[in-house]
């Protein structure tokens, strides 16, 4: 059978393709027709148990559809209480049928019920049918907090997150963890790829290095097993730097609505969870980013709305702008100021 996908503007099936529409603030975007595209759909029916083999009555159950290295939405799922499921109007294309714990309002409050997840990666070019899909436990971690330069004598209430790949969508909530006064955390429920944020550090520190079993991971997306507890290393450093400055337009004056962004020079390590990532917005013609490691970077101003990319678009949409961005090399404990003039999109 043929029928409607998912279109956006003017008339495209993905995100990706889609077409830009600019509003400035007080605008009105009028006359945007959107041409839905009619092609051939398929269907999609399946099972769901969880590892014990009862059937799953209660889950977010959704499909998504992969765009390089990001997703949409793909189309809506039906379930029956039995642990069926039917997905309609689905076309060609490859994508993620992604299963999430939901709570069982008719449970007592109290109860305690092992969260069970699941992320298929499926290609349709044709009807699946009588799919089985097995959700599995998350995975629970222990790890700890460590100062590079020793415990300062005052801590603050921090916490421990593990932060989703930026490639995967997020089956469930994002595990965190308060930091015990022994500096030990526990992250539970952990399933797909994770990379490991603290938050809520004191005064003057920053992350320097995520160590699982001796290798830094800082920046790597991890699968978290069980023979990685206990492995799990946070480490925090107060030898941070600062790269501050003017931003000017064209005509000299004070820039505003723009954005400012640092990238590593690296671009094999371009990712939303690089912690030496950082976007951040300019006031009043100044910025100030604090807390930035060692190292190589791109530094460049650009339109606010650019700053803002999906997923699928990913961190390559800055790189047209690096030829207007400005090269800085930072070592520990250094302040530089580094005045910018804004560029055009």
């Amino acid at each position: 059978p043929e029928g409607f996908a998912v279109t956006y503007f003017p008339s495209a099936v993905s995100e990706h393709e889609a077409a830009r529409v600019r509003v400035g603030l007080g605008d009105e975007a009028a006359d945007l027709e959107i041409v839905l595209v009619r092609t051939r759909t398929f269907r999609i029916t399946g099972s769901l148990t969880d590892s014990s083999g009862a059937p799953v009555t209660r889950a977010n159950v959704s499909l998504l559809r992969v765009h390089g290295s990001g997703y949409t939405f793909g189309a809506g799922v039906s379930m029956s209480g039995d642990g069926l499921f039917s997905i309609n109007n689905v076309i060609a294309g490859n994508y993620l049928l992604s299963v999430r714990p939901t709570r069982d309002p008719d449970a007592p409050p109290d109860t305690i019920r092992r969260r069970e997840f699941a992320l298929v990666p499926l290609s349709v070019d044709a009807d699946v049918q009588d799919l089985v899909v097995t959700t599995q436990p998350g995975t629970t971690i222990t790890g700890r907090v460590s100062f590079a330069e020793g415990t300062p004598p005052a801590l603050p209430e921090m916490t421990v997150f593990a932060q989703t790949s930026d490639r995967l969508p997020s089956v469930g909530s994002t595990p965190q963890s308060t930091v015990g006064a022994d500096l030990r955390f526990t992250l539970t429920d952990l399933f797909g790829h994770y990379s490991v944020r603290p938050a809520g550090l004191p005064h003057g520190y920053t992350l320097k290095a995520v160590l699982l079993g001796g290798t830094d991971i800082t920046s790597t997306d991890v699968e978290f097993k069980p023979e990685h507890n206990g492995q799990l290393v946070v480490v925090l450093t107060s030898r941070t730097s600062v790269i501050e400055g003017a931003i000017t337009d064209a005509s000299g004056q004070p820039a505003s609505e723009v954005s400012i962004v640092l990238l590593p020079e690296d671009k094999s390590s371009w990712s939303w969870g690089n912690m030496r990532t950082r976007v951040t917005f300019g006031s009043d013609g100044r910025y100030r980013l604090e807390g930035i490691l060692p190292g190589r970077y791109y530094i460049v101003a650009v339109p606010r709305d650019v700053a803002r990319p999906s997923r699928a678009d990913g961190l390559a949409v800055f790189e047209p702008f690096l030829k207007d961005a400005v090269t800085v090399v930072l070592n520990e404990d250094e302040t530089r100021t580094v005045d910018l003039r804004a560029v055009k999109d």
